[in-house]
């Protein structure tokens, strides 16, 4: 079977989305949580992971294949790398 490349950019592009939705509820549990609020952080850790169960839950009815989940982890992952560089260089410079 063939996947075609536009499927495979859309699977990166939502990837990346999903990415940066989860790291961006993640930094704010983590300051809630470095405030005192537990409850936020717990709450922020339930919306990660619905957010990744269902990101996921989405592309396995929609029937992608084993590629476009890949391309889908690979934008995930870039946007992980992109976000800890930006954060480790916004600390460098302080």
């Amino acid at each position: 079977m063939t996947v075609p490349w536009v499927m495979l950019a859309l699977a990166f592009a939502a990837g990346l989305a999903v990415g940066a939705a989860y790291l961006g509820v993640l930094w704010l549990s983590v300051r809630h949580l470095s405030g005192g609020g537990t409850r936020a952080f717990v709450a922020g850790a339930l919306a990660r992971a619905a957010l990744v169960v269902g990101a996921v839950a989405v592309a396995l009815a929609a029937g992608a294949g084993p590629l476009p989940l890949l391309a889908g982890l690979a934008g995930f992952a870039v946007a992980r790398t992109v976000a800890t560089r930006a954060v480790r260089n916004a600390t460098q410079e302080e």
